[in-house]
């Protein structure tokens, strides 16, 4: 299978609760299998979480947007 794997790094909260927004950056410098084996790239993910219905409990609703690049071999 084609898998790919990736690092987040440089999280930063940007608000307080009970939504907190948070930024940080992603790369795929670690590679995967298949046609991403040598796969590179990364970019940045933005995104908020709502607490307000479930404290910091886990399974919050949130919402993310990922932008930025992979690059990989795709002769396969």
């Amino acid at each position: 299978g084609d898998i790919l794997y990736g690092t987040y790094t440089g999280g930063v909260s940007l608000s307080g609760p009970p939504i907190v927004g948070f930024m940080d950056s992603f790369s795929f410098v670690d590679g995967g299998t298949g046609r991403f084996a040598v796969a590179s790239g990364g970019g940045i993910e933005e995104g908020s979480v709502d607490f307000t219905d479930t404290g910091m409990a886990p399974g919050a609703p949130f919402t993310v947007r990922m932008e930025g690049v992979i690059s990989y071999h795709a002769s396969r």
